[in-house]
């Protein structure tokens, strides 16, 4: 009874919380991942500007013009569904202010429960380079 000391049950589950959280970061870093200091990949500048967008999108609620916004404020983008075919979504082009780089977003309409009314929007970015 007066043992001091951890069991070894304790210390396997100790070891097993431990390699989750490494192997969670260590997969965190693997977006980066082609060596550190190399922050000018393609594939970063890629998802920085992917980001971006979704970001802009996001904030897009309080500029719609519908809700009482001013949508000529810097960084308003449209988040309308044009296109009567729920299928096709509506595609627009997000200037990226970088030449080697295309940015495009997709908005659609998703009705849930199929009654006709929108309930949500999906959105999908593509950055080409």
């Amino acid at each position: 009874m007066g043992n001091k000391g951890f069991s070894i049950l304790e210390v396997l589950v100790a070891m097993i919380l431990l390699s989750i959280i490494v192997s969670g970061m260590l997969a965190t870093f693997s977006i980066v991942g082609k060596g550190p200091g190399k922050l000018d990949l393609p594939e970063l500048k890629g998802l920085i500007f992917a980001r971006d967008t979704l970001e802009k999108l996001k904030n897009n609620v309080s500029e719609d013009p519908a809700r009482g916004g001013d949508p000529t404020r810097r960084g308003y983008a449209p988040l309308v569904d044009s296109d009567p075919n729920p299928a096709n979504g509506t595609t627009y082009s997000d200037p990226t202010g970088n030449p080697s780089f295309t940015r495009t977003y997709t908005v659609y309409d998703m009705d849930i429960n199929s009654d006709g009314i929108t309930d949500c929007k999906k959105v999908t970015v593509k950055v080409t380079w």
